[in-house]
């Protein structure tokens, strides 16, 4: 096994440390005939039998050579008042990291991966060891002079470290590349593989682009396990595929290579121990069967087959796959890995400068150090591929200037492995520069919603597009090509001049799309109108158009064709509420109201900002259909208001909600609010009907519980309200039903005998309901209660005073109401003396629902 100068200079420190201590403890026993406790010797002893064999026997002597410094360390203090002054001073010095100290000797001993402050620790004690006791350290003296005159000398060294037995599964990890520098940053995702693996998940892939360290973060994972007591694992399993190497002037074919997934698959068998001619996959599904498993497959993107996905799908329960890859394999639990942040970039490049004594890099100021290490957009390989060549002796700015090496290293087998379809999104991509959506991109590559997903997905498996969100704006997942692959697409995969003038022109074409739509939409009139289509961006624009056609489907009685265009604008901008809404109104059409009820409920938890008050005012629409919920829908349309403080279509649905629920007051009061702000005349006009029927309704329900002083503050308030209103525009409508309130204000008094003051207020109340009914003199218009109304006949009798009269449905003011009317329900008409009969009926009648 081949080791780095930096393992190698920590084992030379700590075996120099460490024949230093047992020198002391050796000099101290031999001048007091002191005996080695028998918990170190037990402890030595078993040292030994670990180095050579069960049966080795050597003086008792000989077994301080396998004492570490910790055990001497701890014999030396606890005979202290033996030891010279300056000896004690050095061990009482670093008696505080005597812990971190140990665990750096278990790293190296055991071949666990360095972490970063190891060496620079070791370096730390040895330097104090000396300077407080040269003469006791001098070993430790001799080596650090050594390593520091030439970092070289450590290069022949062999590790060898008295260790204790442990019980470990058989592993074959590699030594980490990055022991130079010791495991940085990324604790959060390391902690979320390893939780992966030790899930139930069966497979589980590192995935991200070339050098961007999944290999280092997968060998830490793996080394971590193999002292983790909640892994179960007998054996952990390491076969690559990496089939070239880069260096500062070249990419380094490696020319015995794995080439293909069975090759993975016949060099995991053999680390196992299969040594027969059968197929290696079911020999290696025989193997992780049998006992618990941790294969781990890197560099994967080299050896995707057919045979590699079979596998996957008949892992054995209790084994394990983790895979690293530049590219998805499917069927798996991805972690993609980000780019190292700022500050572990940082901390990457000055160790390797440091460590390999980089004076240029070394030596930077500050703002050319940050300004350095921004342009390696955090990539580990890149900034270990500067730091090489300028070690080389070329300066970093021509590195970073002349880059293709590096590029071609991460990106050029992904790119080969795309499909032409992947390809022109890609490259459209490269034209169209920042965050695009999918709908947008299906525009413009003239592509629907099942293909634009599977190009996407193909680009964000080869991780040459990465997912993203624009913060605060939607919940649609943007798309966006990485630094490295633009430039790596730039130098070798430049776009024709032919295909970008297509692609910007129908860019050009979305644009004025999107602004003739946002146009529409943006008009307060219709604004709440289930028939407009609200659009937030240009981005929108590709299935708001499908949702137009929609709505045009259902104008033509195609709801069916009208639900699945819905579906494929959904598909196009998932995060798009209005694909939702117009599929409730859609849904509602078909009188499939649960499913209407669930699009209108998800496009409120999709929609934001202002979008949300019209998806709230739509579900609370759908909700207030024949009073069905008109307490979820006020709900809806008081959330809706808070969102849309001036919308005089929320305010108008709230007070035909409160109506509903018998909320007179409530009713005006919203009425009240509505006509301050700017009421289309439609809106004046229903808002005007509403504040008579709940005048009438409300004043008739307080008359009958002899709630007079409630009916009477229903009829002062209403009336109040009514001054706010131009009647002249109402006509002979807004007549009739002044005449009732007036005909219940004589009720009122009449109620109200014994109160003079309640009298006063009612008779008060009844001149001004007359004083406003315009042409209530000549036309002595009356109103009563239908009492009879024959079924399947066409007419009916009405309730008037102590008479019962006849009317007949050609005598209605809008024959459309006849099918409406019911038993009890208020009429307004004028009475004519019928010779024919020789009695009175209703004639010119208007319903007052």
């Amino acid at each position: 096994m081949t080791f780095n100068a930096t393992r190698l200079t920590c084992f030379a420190l700590i075996s120099a440390i460490e024949t230093d201590a047992r020198a002391a403890w050796i000099e101290v026993q031999a001048g007091h005939s002191l005996q080695l406790p028998e918990n170190k010797k037990s402890k030595a002893a078993d040292r030994l039998a670990h180095d050579r064999g069960l049966g080795a026997r050597v003086a008792d002597e000989s077994l301080v050579d396998y004492l570490d410094f910790a055990d001497a360390h701890e014999l030396l203090l606890a005979n202290k008042n033996l030891l010279g002054p300056q000896l004690l001073d050095s061990l009482s010095e670093v008696a505080g990291r005597l812990g971190a100290i140990s665990r750096t000797r278990n790293r190296v001993a055991h071949t666990r991966p360095l972490e970063i402050d190891d060496l620079p620790l070791l370096h730390d004690v040895s330097q104090t060891l000396v300077r407080r006791a040269p003469d006791s350290w001098a070993t430790t003296q001799q080596t650090l002079q050594k390593v520091s005159n030439d970092p070289s000398s450590v290069l022949g060294l062999t590790i060898k470290l008295p260790t204790d037995p442990i019980d470990e599964p058989f592993h074959n990890l590699p030594v980490p590349d990055f022991d130079e520098t010791g495991f940085l940053g990324r604790a959060a995702v390391l902690r979320k593989i390893k939780r992966y693996i030790l899930g139930s998940w069966p497979a589980i892939s590192i995935l991200g682009d070339g050098g961007i360290g999944k290999t280092a973060i997968a060998l830490k994972a793996a080394y971590d396990l193999l002292d983790d007591p909640k892994s179960d694992f007998e054996a952990i399993v390491w076969v690559t595929a990496k089939n070239q190497a880069l260096t500062v002037n070249e990419i380094e074919r490696i020319s015995t290579s794995i080439q293909n997934s069975l090759g993975m698959f016949s060099e995991a068998a053999r680390e196992l121990g299969a040594t027969s001619n059968t197929d290696p996959i079911d020999e290696l599904l025989s193997y992780m069967t049998e006992f618990r498993v941790l294969l781990v497959l890197d560099n994967l993107e080299t050896a995707t087959d057919a045979r590699l996905r079979e596998f996957l799908r008949e892992i054995p329960r209790g084994s394990k796959v983790l895979m690293t890859s530049r590219i998805g394999v499917h069927k798996e639990n991805d972690v993609k890995l980000d780019p190292l942040t700022f500050d572990e970039s940082r901390a990457l490049l000055l160790n390797l400068a440091q460590g390999r004594n980089v004076k240029l890099l070394q030596d930077l100021d500050e703002a050319g150090r940050n300004s350095l290490i921004e342009k390696l957009k955090g990539h580990p390989l890149y900034i270990k591929w500067v730091v090489s060549g300028v070690q080389a002796g070329r300066r970093p700015t021509d590195m970073i200037a002349s880059n293709q090496l590096l590029l071609d290293f991460c990106m050029s087998n992904v790119y080969d492995g795309l499909g032409k379809g992947a390809r022109r999104v890609l490259q459209s991509m490269q034209v169209l520069r920042g965050v695009r959506y999918q709908g947008e991109l299906a525009f413009v590559n003239d592509l629907n919603a099942t293909d634009i997903q599977k190009y996407l997905l193909d680009l964000m498996r080869s991780n040459f597009v990465s997912m993203t969100h624009a913060s605060g704006y939607d919940s649609d997942a943007g798309y966006e090509v990485g630094d490295f692959a633009h430039q790596y697409l730039a130098g070798k995969q430049p776009v024709q001049d032919d295909f970008r003038s297509r692609v910007l022109s129908k860019n050009e074409r979305l644009m004025e799309l999107s602004l003739r739509m946002q146009r529409t939409s943006a008009q307060a009139i219709r604004r709440y109108d289930p028939l407009s289509v609200d659009i937030r961006d240009h981005h929108d624009a590709p299935a708001a158009r499908l949702l137009v056609r929609a709505i045009r489907e259902t104008k033509a009685s195609h709801l069916d064709r009208a639900v699945q265009t819905c579906a494929e604008a959904h598909a196009l901008s998932p995060g798009y509420y209005e694909t939702r809404r117009v599929e409730g109104y859609i849904q509602t059409l078909r009188r499939d109201y649960a499913a209407a009820r669930t699009a209108y409920e998800l496009a409120v938890e999709l929609a934001s900002g202002p979008a949300k008050a019209i998806a709230l005012y739509h579900l609370g629409s759908f909700l207030d259909v024949e009073g069905v919920e008109p307490w979820a829908a006020l709900a809806a349309f008081s959330d809706a208001a808070r969102l849309d403080p001036d919308s005089c279509a929320i305010f108008l649905r709230i007070a035909a909600c409160q109506f509903v629920l018998g909320n007179y007051l409530l009713t005006l009061g919203s009425i009240a609010a509505l006509i301050k702000k700017s009421p289309t005349s439609e809106q004046l006009e229903l808002a005007f009907l509403l504040c008579l029927r709940s005048i009438v309704f409300g004043s008739e329900v307080a008359l009958t519980k002899g709630d007079i002083a409630a009916g009477l503050e229903i009829i002062e308030t209403g009336l109040a309200l009514i001054q706010d209103f131009s009647q002249d525009r109402f006509g002979s409508i807004s007549d009739d039903w002044l005449i009732h309130i007036s005909d219940v204000c004589t009720r009122f008094s009449a109620a109200s005998v014994g109160s003079s003051y309640l009298q006063k207020q009612t008779e008060g109340l009844a001149v001004i309901a007359q004083s406003k009914i315009s042409r209530a003199a000549e036309s002595g218009r009356v109103t009563g209660l239908i009492e009879t109304l024959p079924v399947d006949q066409s007419y009916g009798f009405i309730r008037f005073r102590s008479e019962s009269l006849f009317f007949h449905v050609n005598d209605l003011i809008d024959r459309r109401d006849w099918r409406q009317l019911q038993l009890g329900n208020l009429l307004a008409f004028e009475v004519e003396f019928d010779p024919s009969k020789g009695r009175s009926r209703a004639r010119k009648v208007r319903a007052l629902l």
